[in-house]
């Protein structure tokens, strides 16, 4: 396997990341080597002028306060979102899916606010008045800052110079830790359950999502949240993301067909499933599953709290798929076979491809990524990879299935295939 891509890199990648319930993380021992990185989504970072994409997306997405605030708070909510901003006691907060990744994805973008916001002070402090600053600041994009000025949203050129500076170049990310405890029921569950138990690790909604009856009960109504037919599970993320009191009434429908969630991981009894209310896509593999009465736990991508559910619960998992998902000139799913850890530089391998799966490079963050480099990225490390060998028995099989980013294949349905692939090859 040849990771040489990397090695343009990652020495940029080295410096302190938040950590859960930690200090304050700083952003400007980071900002010469973001800089160097010029990453895909801040192509001009590197340049002194104003890049309007990186702005402009902020500016829909997070809004001025988010512009102006010099210390981001984060928060992951147990099951997965659509990130979002909210105002919390005069405090910005990000709102992010669970995972190892949201502390570096929120450190990413705070810090491509503060490489703006460091473009603006040097450009008061090198030009003879703050007109002057703007027009260099806006100078190879002007017809397009032009265009963004006339606009009727209450926020002109000089409005956008004053937020950037308020937030400076000097900003923190702070990511707050709210501990879960998982309930003992989910351990007796695992200890009384008399069929294979199967783990399934990271971008795993979409098996939970395919599994429970709610988005074909309440089909018509999800497509009316999303605004476009055929779009029930983006109006299923703009619920959960939005109205999260409707998630009461959702695994009150899931609880009658065997499906619960336990503060965060969620099971699934598939002898329990009612399988006319099943996507589609996995009726196959779940009618697999349910006759040989398997009982599927996802977890998210969280290290810490992966090692704490592996270490109590009674057994081990006979199979440990985790789904990763990143970008890739791929078209499919596919089995990765090796993972590099560009931050760590550590490499790892994985069983059962043949020589033939997909070599993955890990990032801390997909907003680390940088425009010229070329490969099959994601954005998990070693600490996941770490917690499943000290944690899972030695006879367990653990997997990797790699889903590009934009994607229509389905990685859910390839997930439970493989379960069900290698679960009859041995039976």
């Amino acid at each position: 396997m040849n990771f040489k891509s990397s090695n343009q890199f990652e020495h940029l990648l080295n410096g302190p990341l938040p950590k859960r319930g930690g200090l304050s993380c700083p952003a400007k021992p980071w900002l010469k080597r973001y800089r160097e990185l010029n990453p895909v989504g801040h192509r001009s970072a590197h340049q002194s002028h104003w890049d309007p994409d990186f702005i402009l997306a902020a500016l829909n997405w997070a809004g001025p306060a988010a512009l102006q605030t010099s210390e981001l708070e984060l928060v992951e909510r147990r099951h997965f979102v659509l990130p979002h901003f909210t105002m919390e006691e005069d405090k910005v907060r990000l709102n992010s899916p669970p995972g190892d990744f949201a502390g570096s994805d929120a450190f990413a973008f705070a810090l491509g606010l503060a490489r703006e916001s460091e473009k603006t002070e040097r450009a008061l402090e090198e030009c003879p008045s703050p007109a002057e600053a703007l027009q260099h600041l806006v100078a190879p994009e002007q017809k397009r800052w032009a265009e963004f000025d006339r606009l009727e949203n209450g926020i002109k050129l000089v409005d956008l110079m004053q937020h950037l500076l308020l937030g400076s170049s000097q900003r923190f990310v702070r990511w707050l830790d709210e501990p879960t405890e998982i309930p003992n029921g989910l351990y007796d569950l695992i200890d009384e359950h008399r069929g294979p138990v199967f783990l399934l690790v990271g971008h795993t909604h979409r098996v939970w999502d395919g599994a429970s009856p709610f988005p074909r009960l309440f089909g018509e109504e999800l497509e009316s949240i999303a605004g476009e037919k055929g779009k029930h599970l983006l109006g299923l993320d703009l619920l959960r993301t939005h109205q999260p009191a409707t998630q009461l009434e959702r695994l009150a429908v899931e609880r009658k067909v065997g499906i619960q969630d336990w503060g965060g991981p969620i099971s699934i009894r598939c002898e329990a499933l009612q399988l006319q209310h099943v996507d589609d896509a996995l009726l196959d593999p779940l009618r697999t599953l349910q006759q040989n009465n398997a009982l599927l736990i996802l977890h998210p991508a969280q290290s810490e709290r992966l090692a704490r559910f592996l270490s109590e619960a009674p057994k081990a998992p006979k199979h440990v798929v985790v789904v990763l998902e990143g970008p890739t000139e791929k078209k499919n799913a596919a089995l990765a076979n090796q993972l590099y850890d560009c931050r760590q530089r550590r490499a790892w391998d994985f069983v059962g491809t043949d020589g033939d799966g997909v070599g993955l490079l890990a990032l801390p963050s997909l907003g680390f990524l940088p425009a010229q480099a070329r490969g099959d990225f994601c954005n998990a490390g070693s600490a996941l990879f770490e917690t499943l060998q000290h944690h899972c028995h030695k006879e367990s099989l653990l997997e990797v299935l790699f889903n590009p980013v934009a994607s229509k294949s389905c990685a859910s349905f390839a997930a439970l295939n493989l379960l069900t692939k290698n679960f009859q090859s041995t039976h």
